[in-house]
């Protein structure tokens, strides 16, 4: 049966390392996005429609109501372990030290495990309705300028697809802010752009091929700032290559999302749920140590996430 001595070993351990996981093994999206805690296998977040006013003409006019347009969202539960054995309990100890393997290794996928179900969530289906699966809401997976929401890697001004394909460029950047005006996002919330290094090299090369000062976006591309032409970036590595990924299935490219801290909800275990237990029928004095943790994610509304498709500019 589990200690409820070492339980609470293991909690504060992986609160401390947590504390001290260096920047790149975070959850890059902490704090770019909406946060929840999970109270059950499901829960749901209500979507209100736009109300609209109706104009009084005569006087002593009957009364029209209307109903609200309830979207109803629904999140589920997804649980996660990992389990180890140990051959001695004095072993159990050092597990739970702060600066030990186990807890810093628990740690960093826990981390990865946040980062991995916020990159699915930008463009998975959503059940809906009053109760779970009544509707499901989908990613409007077409060109900016076909009335969807990509902004594909050969894109015009005009969101269509035939231009040049490039990788991130300041003219994607202008049709993301572009978008999200047409949608009714107001100036001053914050636009977040999930994206790898490479999107901020993309944005370098292109300055310095017109010969521009580039010592803004060199700032950029360096670390000191993370924010370009209104835009906050969220570099993470979770993003890669997808062969013949784009819309048309013909080019490989990195698919990158923009979004508003609105637009996508994490919910989570507030820290692993940690057993320790003797292994009766294993040969000698062997313990398992099992961590459980529990996450999901999803997209609030189809207007608040742009998919952005950047080519591989250094093929």
């Amino acid at each position: 049966m589990s200690d409820p001595n070492y339980m609470a070993l293991f909690y504060n351990a992986y609160n401390a390392a947590r504390l001290h996981v260096p920047q790149e093994r975070k959850n890059p999206f902490e704090g770019t996005v909406t946060t929840d805690v999970l109270r059950g296998e499901q829960q749901s977040y209500d979507d209100f429609g736009i109300s609209n006013l109706k104009q009084k003409t005569t006087r002593f006019a009957t009364v029209e109501t209307t109903d609200n347009d309830m979207r109803r969202r629904w999140l589920f539960a997804n649980w996660y372990y990992d389990a180890k054995l140990v051959d001695r309990q004095d072993n159990i100890a050092l597990l739970s030290d702060p600066t030990g393997d186990f807890i810093k290794s628990l740690a960093y996928g826990v981390e990865r495990l946040k980062r991995g179900v916020i990159l699915t969530a930008f463009e998975a289906s959503v059940s809906g309705g009053k109760n779970p699966g009544g509707t499901s809401y989908s990613f409007s997976n077409t060109a900016i300028g076909s009335g969807g929401a990509v902004i594909v890697h050969d894109t015009t001004y005009a969101g269509a697809a035939g231009g040049t394909s490039k990788g991130l460029s300041t003219d994607k950047l202008i049709l993301i802010r572009e978008t999200f005006s047409r949608w009714g996002v107001p100036d001053g919330v914050p636009i977040y752009l999930a994206c790898t290094f490479r999107q901020k090299s993309d944005l370098l090369r292109e300055q310095q091929s017109k010969g521009q000062n580039t010592s803004e976006v060199e700032a950029l591309v360096d670390g000191r700032i993370n924010r370009y032409m209104g835009i906050n970036f969220v570099e993470t590595n979770g993003i890669t290559l997808t062969s013949n990924g784009d819309l048309d299935g013909d080019t490989s490219v990195f698919k990158c999302y923009a979004y508003i801290p609105e637009g996508i909800v994490l919910a989570t275990s507030p820290a692993p749920n940690f057993a320790v237990d003797k292994r009766a029928e294993l040969v000698g004095d062997t313990w398992q140590i099992r961590a459980d943790f529990a996450a999901a994610a999803i997209r609030r509304n189809e207007n608040m996430v742009i998919k952005v498709e950047c080519a591989n500019t250094a093929s």
